[in-house]
């Protein structure tokens, strides 16, 4: 049966930044959408203001038992929630379909074309800068990103379904579900231990992430990384290179290089030469998808930012920013 054939499903975390997004994206095709979170946070209120019913207690009498029962309610959870947990454990002692958010969002993802940004670190700020470069050209998408977008306030930008744009997460293994027709692999750093034995069986996940590309999909990675695919970054052998980058008042400036034809004094408004690689990749997927150059470089510069990732909060009397 398919994950989006039920009536009505159950999220336990629904505050999670990744859960919020799903469920209101699953809110957003019609379903009826119900959950658990204990924190009355930013995102539980958000999906309340949408007609969300959410419980903030553990307890099983606060499902809408009336509401949901085997037949007709997926139920969701993350690897965040802990096993003892009242109402995760009442599911599956009845026999519900309880599945991963992992299992449903590459559901939604595989069923049409899909972006996916892979790498240990960058993932959300890459995914938003193209989200919003997408958002200006008009295009009909959905992006599901890690963070909340200045300026739209929110983590999903619902803008239609013919391409959808998603982190892919190698915690957990989870982005080895995705089958995307564009991935990014930005890096790869030590991290995630207590899922990995150690780096190379880590790295040996990403080959596999790369490997699930669709026929015919396009592989962008770090040119330090050993891929086959379209190479980016301070290399000069990189197949789009970054150039003379300078921050000056608080955005970047740079100039991008593909093979030999080079655009030059890019402005984008975040700071910081990991910041100026995010931006190439999104620079460089938004032209795989013939966005207009002009729009490209637009929405560069006016890019509002993530709430929590280098965030520039206040600049007088002192420089406060929020990582």
């Amino acid at each position: 049966m398919s994950y989006l054939s039920y009536n009505k499903y159950y999220f336990i975390g629904i505050g999670g930044i990744g859960m919020s997004a799903v469920a209101e994206y699953i809110h957003s095709i019609g379903k009826n959408v119900l959950g658990y979170d204990r924190d009355n946070s930013f995102m539980t209120k958000k999906l309340t203001k949408l007609g969300i019913n959410i419980s903030h207690k553990d307890e099983v009498d606060k499902i809408h038992l009336k509401q949901v029962n085997k037949a007709n309610t997926l139920v969701i959870y993350t690897p965040a929630i802990s096993n003892t947990n009242s109402i995760l454990n009442y599911f599956k002692k009845n026999n519900f379909s309880v599945i991963k958010r992992s299992d449903l969002l590459a559901e939604i993802v595989n069923s049409k074309f899909c972006i996916a940004i892979a790498g240990t670190h960058g993932k959300t700020t890459t995914t938003s800068i193209l989200a919003h470069i997408m958002y200006s050209a008009g295009l009909n998408f959905t992006s599901f990103v890690g963070g909340v977008l200045k300026h739209y306030e929110t983590n999903i930008i619902l803008n239609g379904d013919e391409i959808f744009v998603v982190e892919a997460d190698e915690y957990d293994k989870t982005f080895l579900k995705l089958n995307p027709n564009v991935a990014s692999i930005m890096n790869i750093d030590g991290d995630h231990y207590d899922i990995y034995s150690d780096f190379n069986d880590l790295k040996k996940s990403f080959k596999k992430f790369a490997d699930n590309l669709k026929k015919d999909g396009i592989l962008f990675h770090d040119s330090n990384l050993d891929f086959d695919g379209f190479s980016f970054g301070l290399n000069p052998d990189s197949n789009a290179q970054l150039l003379n980058i300078k921050n000056v008042l608080g955005k970047l400036i740079f100039d991008i290089k593909i093979n030999e034809k080079i655009y030059k004094n890019i402005i984008f408004n975040m700071m910081g030469t990991h910041n100026a690689l995010n931006a190439l990749v999104a620079f460089i997927i938004a032209l795989k998808l013939n966005i207009n150059i002009d729009t490209i470089l637009k929405a560069l510069k006016s890019f509002p930012g993530i709430k929590r990732r280098f965030s520039v909060e206040l600049i007088k009397p002192k420089v406060f920013i929020d990582d």
